[in-house]
């Protein structure tokens, strides 16, 4: 009984012993006791503990593995990683020997600040500082917009950053936004563009569709995003920070200078005043597309008419009056006037009143007088076959003649060979019968008409010769073979050759002088001169702002013929 007892006794003696040995092999409980809970990418926060063991640890934020740098057993640090996915991920340390969490927590990236910038006003090309906290040391993980245009970073730090502004700009209250930390930090009101200021010219002269140079400050180098103005006209330009190259248009101009260029950028505008002769023969005034015929000069005012299809699906042209202001130097619709068809002859009386041999439709030709005063049309009855065609019809003494030609009857081409006057005064049509206009020059249309001092001058659709018709009806071969103009006693013309881009014109009273005028690359279609209140004016093609060809009125720069008036 006894053994038994101390049997027992050696039994639990060893148990309690073989326990205690347990307990002292069970190694201590890492745990974490104080943890930064915010940072910046890519840098190192502290983790404060207790019995940390090397390679015994894992951090992760989010899903994202951390790398660590164990310091001592109650010490790690921990650098942020860069492929986080948002500003306030959970942190978690892992006990590798339990494989349990022994933190859990939220942490935050510290917001990006603007604190101010280098100064208060930027322009283009100029770096811009701007001061803060928060933001990173590597570019590819910061990023600043200007106005929502992303600007080009220069250097980054945490506290700093240089950038270049964008160009395209379209205010000038700045608008700043840092991202960084996976956030965002905006800035408004507190910076401004420097406004653009023109300073000077280097040109002495200009010449249209030529260049000017301007100097000043604070222009766009992107001249998408700028516009230019000279003399009040849109103009294509190039531009750098101190210099604008403006391509100067071809108008319209009210006179042979340039007194003023206009630049704006960003809603800035700069104004500035100027001098500087335009060099060329001509400047355009207007538009004036379509046109159909010579300008009819009546009452100090212009007219001539236009011939469009108004509608893609018309059938017929639509053809309109202008009528040209020499106070504006502008060409405005006269609304009275219009039909659908076409004209075949515009006849001025030298009085106040066009003869108009006109179709509409499918009704054949008709004659018409409009009276320049009231714009009424009064229809004429006409004594030949409506189809008439290929006539020399001009009015002479305030009447109307309508001279030979060829119809088509009956499916067949007839010449006319009969002369016709209307007489209008009483409104009457006779047949010449006499000799008359025998002259072969009559057989042919008349093209161009003049009156000058009193006389006709014309020339036929042959162009070989200016005619002057006499009293008796006779006709007078003149110098040269193309009329332009009638200028106080002169009657100007032009040579038939043409060299180098230039004109030569002449009196057709005394052709020993001649001068040469560059009318540029389009002098073929330099014509339809008319004079109003002593300014010369014609027509040839003109460039729009964008691109677009149509025919213009220029007036000429008329000190340049003094020497052959």
């Amino acid at each position: 009984m006894r053994f038994n007892k101390l049997l027992i006794i050696l039994m639990l003696t060893l148990h309690v012993f073989s326990c205690s040995n347990d307990d002292n092999d069970t190694p201590p409980e890492q745990l974490v006791t104080k943890v930064e809970l915010n940072g910046v990418l890519g840098e190192k926060i502290s983790i404060q503990g207790e019995n940390f063991e090397p390679n015994k640890l894992q951090v992760f934020f989010d899903l994202e593995k951390a790398q660590i740098n164990f310091l001592s057993p109650e010490l790690i640090e921990v650098i942020v990683p860069r492929t986080l996915e948002r500003s306030n991920p959970t942190i978690k340390v892992i006990n590798l020997i339990t494989n349990k969490d022994i933190l859990n927590e939220n942490f935050t990236l510290r917001a990006p600040k603007i604190s101010g910038f280098g100064g208060n006003q930027i322009t283009f090309n100029e770096t811009l500082v701007i001061n803060g906290e928060n933001f990173d040391i590597q570019k590819d993980f910061v990023e600043v917009y200007v106005n929502d245009e992303k600007a080009q970073l220069i250097h980054t730090n945490y506290d700093q950053l240089e950038v270049l502004i964008p160009h395209k700009i379209t205010e000038a209250s700045l608008t700043i936004k840092v991202k960084s930390q996976l956030q965002e930090a905006i800035s408004t009101g507190l910076l401004t563009l420097r406004p653009p200021e023109i300073q000077n010219i280097i040109n002495d002269v200009a010449w249209l569709r030529g260049n000017l140079t301007i100097s000043g400050i604070n222009f766009n180098p992107e001249y998408e995003y700028g516009e230019v103005f000279v003399n009040g006209v849109k103009s294509h330009f190039s531009s750098q920070n101190t210099s604008l190259f403006i391509d100067v248009p071809l108008g319209p101009y009210s006179d042979f200078k340039i007194t003023n260029i206009t630049y704006s950028t960003a809603g800035l505008t700069t104004s500035f005043d100027l001098d500087v002769d335009i060099e060329n023969v001509g400047v355009m005034v207007d538009l004036c597309p379509n046109l159909n015929g010579d300008v009819v000069v009546y009452n100090n005012k212009g007219y001539i008419f236009t011939s469009k299809k108004v509608n893609s699906n018309d059938t017929m042209q639509t053809i309109e009056m202008l009528e040209f202001s020499p106070e504006t130097e502008k060409w405005t619709k006269v609304e009275s006037f219009g039909f659908q068809g076409y004209i075949n002859n515009v006849v001025f009386d030298n009085d106040s009143n066009i003869y108009l041999y006109k179709g509409e439709g499918t009704n054949g030709n008709e004659l018409t007088k409009l009276n320049l005063n009231t714009f009424t049309e009064t229809k004429i009855d006409i004594p030949f076959h409506q189809s008439l065609s290929h006539s020399a019809i001009f009015c002479n003494d305030g009447d109307l003649f309508v001279l030979n030609g060829m119809t088509y009857e009956n499916d067949q081409s007839i010449v006319s060979n009969k002369k016709y006057r209307y007489k209008s005064d009483v409104q009457q049509w006779e047949e010449i019968t006499s000799n008359l206009f025998s002259d072969t020059v009559w057989k042919k249309s008349v093209v161009k008409k003049i009156f000058h001092n009193g006389n006709l001058y014309f020339s036929s659709s042959a162009n070989t010769s200016i005619y002057r018709l006499n009293a008796d009806y006779s006709v007078t071969i003149m110098p040269g073979t193309n009329m332009l103009f009638s200028y106080g006693t002169s009657l100007i013309g032009r040579r038939s050759n043409i060299v180098n881009e230039r004109m030569r014109l002449y009196n057709i009273f005394d052709e020993t002088n001649g001068i040469d005028l560059a009318f540029g690359d389009t002098y073929h279609s330099a014509g339809r001169f008319f004079v109003i209140n002593d300014n010369i004016y014609y027509h040839k093609s003109g460039w729009l702002y964008d691109g677009k060809v149509e025919l213009a009125t220029y007036k000429l720069k008329k000190e340049l013929i003094n020497e052959i008036l």
